[in-house]
């Protein structure tokens, strides 16, 4: 018995969810049998079979090769090292014939010296020992060396060492008897510039698609099986409203031919979900643009785009989200990903043991998750507004305009000066907007440090001063907490952005922002400097809401909803719902004002502690699943979008 692994699949906390097994399936003669499904990798278990102990407890795939071996039913206990290859062809015993005659054994490493050396070479067996060099490994080993030094020329480092192919005596590679394989050394990590190569993802990126390319072209050249290489990612991705119940997506085709990125597209699969992270099955369509009909009005939809070719599929897009308005198809805000950056700075400090102290790990997934929309569109959804959704790449490429659009959401994160935050073309389209009455939300930790700092490369203070309405005060607020300014608009909120320890990435050097022309400091760091941390200004000429911190780290969703709907509120007080449903239940601390043009139909909880107020323009429905719990404080209007003033409005009671 071993384990495959099925997929990624996610579960909302406190929900039941079930993985299904099909045989479904145009493969005739086949049978699926399974004795159990394992959820998540798990934590380790097992006791080393060679030095005994007490199991790691550490999570699985960071255990020895011999721990996951032995977990995994391997029958026998070997050396860290050669169980490694020898494990590979037991499993690779398993197979069809087919499998069998296409496997290849390939281990990436990385080498030390002295701390001068640098480059890559890839190794095979010498033959020196009783077991013969499989077939095909010396051809295996120069395809994937001479892939990746070619792209690491042409992509990363043209200077960078090509250390050639060599023969060795490792037990990793002197144990494999059916398969061909090597062992690259990719960069030494006792060098500093190659350790910092190492410590980029876009550099192991860039190298393990490298390696993939390799051993394309071993199969070629073996077997005279085509070379198809697997597409890039699309680009540029936008979901917009186009008509009643209807989006329209669209894209940009990916970067190919230049001897480094795979092959052209051929089709595209869109994925769609209203959950933000679990997607239905793929809609495949073979141009760059495809259109979603019979939506649900009032409805979230997030949206992925992968790439296809003979090869294979792409990694998606980052996610896009949109919502369809409760009533027509013209939505009020536009919400852009700007945040693409993912490099060293935002490894993961994380302490390992006394031996090996504090190091810095790669967690892509608390670095960049390319789906921080999803967290700006529940906030959006909370309170009613519909939405269209870009990637910056969009926007800046004209397929998206922001002068369609009553507000703006500009999502930041990290982006920082080697990215840019806004580069040139997004300043000048932002002023447009801006100029024609625009009202903007933008939220990163990097944006006074890139734009408003005299010294940064980027430097462009007019824009942040006369536009942001922000004067740049010094990096890091020094704390990850945050509280309202009393008499402004965040008024009795406070909370925290994350550290890296709650599931988003760590904020740690959010900007320090002083108001200008007519600007007020909304919210202010609590503790550390006790600067100020969003200014919000509301002018006849424009609007905006600027927070130092990323809004998507604000790890308590019901808090991040707040601080989006009241800066909607704050900033496009005529913006609301035609009709609005409300079934979310309202807790302690929360303080939010529903308004809608026409009929509120309220069937939620409003819970102790929490401020609440409807106000609709025709009439508010308090149906049999609503409840006012005691200390909840609620009122209801008849006053709708254009009207609501609450000491002139006709309570409803």
């Amino acid at each position: 018995m071993t384990w495959y692994y099925l997929g990624q699949f996610y579960f909302d906390a406190g929900t039941q969810g079930s993985v299904v097994l099909s045989n479904e399936s145009t493969e005739v003669g086949q049978a699926i049998i399974a004795d159990a499904v394992r959820f998540g990798g798990g934590m380790g278990s097992t006791i080393d079979c060679t030095y005994g102990g007490a199991p790691s407890g550490r999570p699985r795939f960071e255990e020895a090769a011999r721990q996951y071996a032995q977990f995994q039913g391997y029958p026998t206990c070997t050396g860290d090292v050669t169980i490694r290859p020898k494990y590979a062809e037991w499993e690779l015993a398993k197979g069809a014939p087919w499998e069998q005659g296409n496997a290849l054994y390939l281990s990436w490493h990385t080498n030390a010296f002295d701390g001068t050396a640098r480059g890559t070479v890839t190794y095979t067996y010498d033959g020196s020992s009783t077991p013969p060099i499989t077939p095909g490994s010396v051809d295996l080993a120069t395809f994937v060396q001479d892939e990746l030094i070619n792209d690491i020329w042409g992509e990363w480092d043209a200077s960078w060492q090509n250390r050639g192919t060599k023969t060795a005596n490792f037990g990793e590679l002197r144990e494999l008897t059916t398969m061909p394989g090597c062992l690259v050394e990719v960069a030494f990590h006792d060098n500093p510039d190659d350790a910092n190569a190492l410590k980029t993802p876009s550099f192991r990126n860039m190298a393990a698609r490298a390696m993939y390319q390799g051993i394309v072209k071993f199969f070629n050249d073996r077997d005279g099986s085509p070379i198809d290489l697997l597409p890039e990612p699309p680009t540029h991705l936008a979901a917009q409203n186009s008509n009643t119940g209807e989006i329209a997506i669209s894209w940009q085709a990916p970067d190919f031919g230049d001897n480094i990125v795979g092959d052209a597209a051929t089709s595209y699969n869109v994925y769609v979900s209203t959950h933000g992270k679990g997607f239905q099955d793929a809609q495949n369509v073979t141009t760059t643009g495809a259109t979603l009909t019979g939506l649900q009005a009032g409805t979230t939809y997030y949206i992925q785009v992968t790439a296809l070719n003979a090869g294979g599929e792409s990694f998606p897009t980052a996610t896009v989200a949109v919502r369809t308005p409760s009533s027509g198809f013209t939505p009020q805000y536009l919400l852009v990903d700007g945040f693409d950056r993912l490099d060293r700075s935002a490894l993961i400090d994380q302490f390992e043991s006394n031996p090996l102290g504090t190091v810095d790990r790669m967690f892509l997934e608390r670095m960049n998750s390319y789906d921080y929309m999803v967290e700006h569109a529940q906030g959006f959804d909370y309170c009613g507004i519909s939405f269209d959704g870009a990637s910056n790449e969009a926007v800046i490429s004209g397929a998206v305009d922001l002068n369609n659009y009553a507000g703006v959401d500009w999502i930041m994160g990290e982006e920082s000066t080697i990215d840019e935050t806004l580069d040139l073309t997004e300043q000048a389209l932002l002023t447009t907007y801006l100029d024609n009455g625009g009202n903007l939300i933008i939220s990163g930790a990097e944006v006074g440090w890139d734009l408003g700092r005299v010294h940064s490369g980027n430097s462009s203070t007019s824009f942040y001063n006369n536009y942001l309405k922000s004067s740049y005060a010094g990096d890091d607020g020094a704390t990850y907490d945050f509280v309202g300014t009393a008499g402004e608009i965040f008024d009795g909120l406070a909370g925290s952005f994350d550290d890296g320890t709650n599931g988003y990435y760590d904020s740690e050097f959010p900007d320090r922002i002083t108001p200008l022309g007519g600007a007020n400091t909304v919210i202010t760091y609590n503790g550390g400097t006790g600067d100020g941390a969003a200014i919000a200004y509301k002018g006849s000429d424009f609007g905006v809401v600027n927070f130092g911190f990323p809004l998507e780290s604000v790890y308590d969703p019901t808090l991040r909803g707040n601080l989006i709907c009241d800066a909607i509120t704050f900033l496009t007080p005529n913006v609301c719902p035609f009709d609005e449903n409300i079934t979310n239940d309202y807790n302690n601390g929360d303080v939010i004002t529903i308004v809608t043009e026409n009929e509120i139909s309220a069937n939620n909880i409003v819970n102790s502690g929490a401020t609440i107020i409807y106000s609709a323009g025709t009439q508010v429905c308090l149906n049999s699943g609503f409840e006012v719990q005691l200390g909840a404080e609620f009122e209801g209007f008849i006053g709708g979008c254009t009207n609501f003033q609450e000491e002139e409005a006709e309570e409803k009671k």
